[in-house]
């Protein structure tokens, strides 16, 4: 019986080791969070890992052959005056200066006749929200790897000192390593995507979507050239105008890039050792 006991903490203490050893890369600070099986899509408050440079920012969920980027640009924002030109920001116009003196008296009477200085609602002083609008995230990049078989010595970590995030896995005899940051000095958010021992890289597809995006109408994608998709679209309809610019740069010296349309979808492809540029701007 104390044998089976202590087998039983044995095998406890390895299943625990193996469980909580951290990423390879991971930063020798500790600051930072790491995963072994990749987020869940419509667990967005915990599972999506975000980067950012403060104006365009990125959340990812760490897949491995398909990965979904979603991209947010501080900016962009549906309702207020690009939807309606006669929005004021929700402020009362100057005709109802009168009502509203009356109003704030009724209010202040109901304030110090409460017994603690309270009163149930001010409704009166409120406007409709109208096109008040709210924030809109800016679409999804939607890279595809040609690579199958089982998946194994995965992990996917947020750097928090160099706020990038990582995701490394091992496919059939390769290792996969995708890595993405947002950088302030050149306005745009960069993937980049290898393997451990710098071998070929598959061919790998970027497409663009707003499809899980609540009331963006349809973009425009076209190819701006051979290695760059651009988007433009608007936040609500009407609404502020965007514009995203996706580049691939293909590092080897015999990689090929190429922009293809099909029914009005974009996507850009390379082969071996990959970078993706997404910058955007909106009006």
């Amino acid at each position: 019986m104390l044998t089976r006991r202590a087998g039983e903490a044995v095998a406890l203490a390895s299943t625990i080791s193996t469980v909580l050893a951290a990423p390879p890369a991971f930063p020798t600070s500790g600051n930072g969070l790491w995963y072994t099986a990749p987020g869940r899509f419509e667990a967005w408050a915990t599972d999506w890992l975000p980067v950012g440079n403060g104006y365009l920012a990125a959340t990812l969920l760490g897949e491995t052959a398909q990965e979904a980027t979603q991209l947010n640009i501080e900016s962009l924002w549906s309702g207020g005056p690009f939807q309606d030109p006669t929005y004021n920001g929700g402020n009362k116009q100057p005709s109802d200066q009168a009502t509203m003196a009356q109003d704030m008296q009724v209010i202040r009477q109901a304030i110090f006749q409460s017994p603690n200085g309270t009163i149930d609602n001010v409704e009166q002083l409120t406007t409709d929200a109208g096109a008040y609008g709210s924030y809109v995230g800016a679409g999804y990049l939607l890279s595809s790897l040609n690579v199958s078989g089982s998946i194994s010595q995965y992990y996917r970590w947020l750097d928090l000192d160099t706020a990038t995030h990582s995701t490394q896995w091992t496919q059939g005899n390769t290792t996969f390593i995708r890595e993405t940051f947002c950088s302030h000095p050149t306005q745009a958010c960069i993937q980049r995507i290898n393997t451990s021992d710098s071998s070929v890289l598959p061919a790998l597809t970027y497409a663009y979507s707003v499809a899980a995006e609540s009331g963006i109408p349809t973009p425009t994608v076209s190819c701006f050239d051979n290695s760059t998709l651009r988007i433009t679209g608007t936040a609500s309809d009407p609404g502020m105008a965007f514009e995203i610019l996706a580049r691939v740069t293909a590092l080897a010296k015999n990689a090929y890039r190429r922009c293809t349309l099909q029914a009005g979808k974009g996507t850009i492809g390379a082969e071996d050792n990959l970078r993706t540029c997404v910058q955007s701007l909106t009006l």
